[in-house]
């Protein structure tokens, strides 16, 4: 998977090959089932602070150049980018309908959304 971002419905956990960033997972504490990713330092095991994002958190998508994590929203309708070098969500993007599924080109200038209708 060099250098190319992975997404599957129901997959929350990714990793790009040759990056340092933080992998990254879902988490989902009880009062906010689906609103909050955890990044982990994969060199210590360790979980960093969580981010909220939008409602229903399905599927993630890293840039190759491992800079920006997409995440998709399904209940809010949109896709929230999250800076990797910061770990904060920047502002989500409306997609409507029930976006699933992320997919980011292999040059990394276009992320084409899944939406169930």
């Amino acid at each position: 998977m060099t250098g190319q971002a992975q997404s599957r419905p129901g997959s929350h956990a990714v990793k790009p090959a040759t990056s340092s960033r933080p992998t990254w997972a879902k988490a989902d504490p009880p009062s906010q089932p689906g609103e909050r990713v955890t990044p982990i330092n994969t060199a210590s095991n360790q979980a960093l602070k969580a981010i909220r994002v939008g409602k229903g958190l399905l599927a993630v998508a890293i840039t190759p150049d491992g800079k920006t994590a997409y995440i998709a929203n399904p209940l809010s309708g949109t896709v929230t980018p999250i800076s990797t070098a910061t770990n904060k969500a920047l502002k989500p993007i409306t997609v409507g309908s029930v976006p699933d599924a992320i997919v980011i080109t292999p040059d990394g200038k276009t992320a084409d959304c899944n939406k169930r209708l």
